[in-house]
């Protein structure tokens, strides 16, 4: 959550939103602690078992890049043993794994299978000033030359021993790329681009991230099935949990055809469309 003008009505609006995830069942569970992260103020305070970490503002650097300096700075402070990040505006975590469970592997949300995602990556890379900085992997993707997965970071994370250098390894190019001493255009998507090109590089490596739909188990599908009386539609409109997912077991037989099935043993581990970070 970026430093605004009415500091007020925006710590209003980000506690708004932490009050509507601590109602959900997924947050009540043993060993489930929440973090949110912002710009509002520089002070730590806890508030109806929510811990929020204020951090000094930097305006040089786009609010959706300087989360992920700032969780890699919360992840100093406090102790964990598996941790999601997760963006509190728009994801609703429906539940999270045993951390014992997780291979060390990054956990990322997948986006859209759909040729669009190419067009507005390339867009998102050149806007940014990052078309010229990408690995291979991703250049050869975006010129069209290779497929790749696509990732999608309202979902991040994964057990201590991959997560913390793949995120110090992505930080330092945000970092180097968004510094103090050279101002550039603030303009959003950028974190999409190169947690997208890490995930091509570690495709690469024969580590790739354990993802969403139609290739694992970390989210619903993105965006599809969200017209009136769809399988998503009914989904949400029973996600009290009074029903069953009537979509759960198609998608999953779906993401079987798929070479990454083996990920399927992690337990359910869902996300979908609450800035913060959900830590385990």
């Amino acid at each position: 959550m970026q430093q605004g003008n009415k500091k007020g009505t925006l710590m209003h609006s980000m506690y708004a939103l932490a009050d509507q995830i601590m109602y959900h069942p997924t947050m009540c569970k043993p060993g489930v602690n929440v973090h949110i992260v912002h710009d509002l103020d520089s002070r730590i305070h806890r508030r109806l078992n929510v811990t929020f970490h204020g951090f000094p503002a930097v305006p040089w650097r786009p609010p959706d890049v300087q989360r992920f300096v700032l969780y890699a700075q919360l992840l100093r402070r406090i102790e964990w043993d598996c941790a999601f990040a997760i963006d509190l505006s728009d994801v609703v975590m429906l539940n999270v794994p045993p951390c014992h469970a997780l291979p060390r592997r990054l956990v990322i949300g997948s986006d859209a299978e759909a040729p669009w995602f190419r067009t507005w990556l390339n867009k998102a890379a050149r806007i940014n000033g990052l078309r010229g900085n990408v690995s291979a992997p991703l250049r050869a993707y975006l010129n069209g030359s290779r497929p790749a997965l696509h990732l999608n970071v309202g979902v991040l994370g994964g057990c201590r021993a991959a997560l913390v250098p793949l995120l110090d390894r992505v930080v330092r190019k945000f970092e180097t790329h968004w510094s103090a001493s050279f101002k550039r255009n603030l303009t959003a998507a950028s974190d999409m681009v190169l947690w997208n090109d890490l995930g091509a590089e570690l495709s690469e490596e024969s580590t790739p991230p354990l993802t969403g739909y139609p290739y694992g188990p970390v989210n619903m599908p993105m965006y599809g099935g969200s017209t009136p009386g769809s399988c998503l539609a009914r989904y949400f409109r029973n996600i009290t949990g009074r029903y069953t997912n009537p979509c759960r077991t198609r998608w999953f037989n779906e993401a079987q055809q798929h070479s990454q099935r083996a990920v399927l043993v992690v337990p359910q581990l869902g996300s979908f469309t609450l800035e913060s970070a959900c830590w385990l």
